[in-house]
């Protein structure tokens, strides 16, 4: 029987100087320094480690899940030691040092092949270290995850958009996207004689649909979004602050739904504006 393997990932503030995906690593010098301002990182790893990375160790209970997290070599030492510290109290952590280029599938190939897996089913998963899925979102993604949906992608519409500011999150609203990156997941297939992974997707989320037969599924909130100023892109804006754009996003979302999908989240003020 084929069985299926889940690999979440997530890029830890990596740091790739002149990559073009992110606004705020073609900023030049200045994207050291502002990867790593002491802000930036704290709300990332309060919401990664602290908020996110407990629901992923709670899957890895039931399910064959493992989450792999790149980190740069020059990560400062107080987010490493942070990052190192949650990895040990959560075992379904894979760490992965970068140094020129995210290489996700080769870690997923290489771990396939170090615990003796055949030729299974292998689903990569994205998030962002300021994002964090629903407590039941693999239970949702292990519907369609099937050998005939291998070389699909699965793409959850609906989420949760919040603010975060002194450790709580507020203002929770319902917030409907066409391809989010926040969750997006991949099916392939370990080849166990080549040690790599097949028919895996790979394009921009919101273009993943014109290389891969997509599945979308917008029933319920998968992901909730963190809304802050240290985002990549609020970077170099003063126009705009991210409440604003919060605002604009009028649905609110039932206090009891919001508990039992993001329980790890710390609220304040409840769901209302």
């Amino acid at each position: 029987m084929t069985e299926a393997r889940y690999y979440g990932h997530t890029r830890f503030s990596v740091h790739l100087p002149g990559n073009g995906a992110w606004k705020i690593s073609r900023q030049g010098a200045e994207y050291t320094d502002a990867l790593f301002r002491p802000e930036r990182m704290a709300l990332r790893s309060d919401v990664f480690l602290n908020l996110a990375m407990p629901v992923y160790q709670s899957w890895a209970e039931r399910f064959d899940y493992r989450h792999i997290v790149h980190f740069s070599r020059d990560l400062p030492e107080e987010w490493r030691s942070r990052l190192e510290i949650a990895a040990a109290r959560h075992p379904c952590v894979i760490l992965d040092e970068v140094t020129r280029e995210i290489a996700v599938d080769s870690v997923i190939a290489s771990d396939l092949g170090s615990r003796g897996r055949g030729s299974d089913i292998a689903v990569r998963i994205r998030v962002d270290d300021d994002d964090i899925l629903a407590a039941d979102y693999l239970d949702r993604l292990a519907a369609y995850v099937s050998p005939e949906h291998v070389g699909f992608a699965v793409s959850f519409g609906l989420g949760v958009a919040a603010l975060y500011d002194d450790g709580a999150h507020t203002d929770f609203r319902l917030k409907r996207e066409v391809l989010p990156s926040a969750g997006q997941a991949y099916i392939g297939r370990f080849d166990p004689s080549s040690m790599s992974v097949r028919e895996l997707a790979d394009a921009p989320h919101n273009r993943i649909d014109t290389v891969a037969p997509v599945i979308f599924d917008s029933r319920e909130p998968m992901y909730l979004q963190t809304y802050h100023g240290t985002q990549d892109k609020e970077w170099d804006r003063d126009d705009d602050h991210p409440s604003s754009r919060l605002q604009a996003r009028s649905e609110l979302i039932d206090a009891a739904l919001l508990e039992v999908k993001f329980p790890t989240v710390r609220l304040r003020g409840g769901t209302s504006a």
